[in-house]
């Protein structure tokens, strides 16, 4: 049987990553956590968007981003580590998988892990509270996107919560008036 080596964290980059995405409005978010070298420097972002088409997409976009991240920002400080990305999506870890032989020939890592963590577990441990942070990234960043696409779907509908309504409306409601006081009751 083969024995495991463990890694110290100076040799490992872990990568949480999360996101949200609501049917309804069509947006998500995505929340990251990185921790890389002794002692251990974290790193969280979040972000997002409107037009996702399905929870696995944005999942997948979340742990993109924040390879995305590693290569742009950080490809001196992970040269020669290996990278483990954990996700609660099986579906996002099978698609970036394919994806990893790249990554590895851009940044010069020495591998890409990808490792799946229960999500809402309520666990204790350290991957179930990192991934809750993550969780709660998404979330926050889902829900500014998806105000957005509410407020603008209102706007279109005419909906002007505490402001004046729309000139048509004013036009109508005017024309209703005098048309009133002419005798006659119906708007054409």
């Amino acid at each position: 049987m083969a024995r495991k080596t463990k890694m110290r964290m100076s040799d490992v980059v872990l990568v949480y990553a999360d996101a949200s995405y609501c049917s309804s409005t069509a947006a998500w978010g995505y929340g990251y956590c990185i921790l890389v070298g002794e002692p251990v420097m974290r790193k969280t972002y979040s972000g997002g968007s409107i037009y996702c088409v399905s929870s696995q997409q944005a999942e997948m976009m979340a742990v993109r981003e924040a390879l995305d991240f590693l290569r742009v920002h950080m490809t001196p400080m992970i040269r020669g580590r290996q990278i483990e990305v954990r996700s609660d999506c099986l579906g996002a870890i099978a698609a970036i998988r394919k994806e990893a032989q790249e990554f590895i020939d851009l940044t010069g890592v020495s591998g890409v892990a990808l490792h799946h963590v229960r999500s809402h577990s309520g666990r204790r441990d350290a991957h179930s509270q990192l991934n809750y942070l993550c969780h709660c990234l998404a979330k926050q960043a889902m829900a500014k996107y998806r105000a957005r696409v509410s407020k603008h779907r209102a706007r279109k509908r005419g909906r002007h919560r505490g402001k004046e309504a729309p000139e048509h409306h004013r036009a109508r409601k005017a024309q209703e008036v005098v048309l009133h006081s002419l005798g006659r009751s119906e708007v054409s």
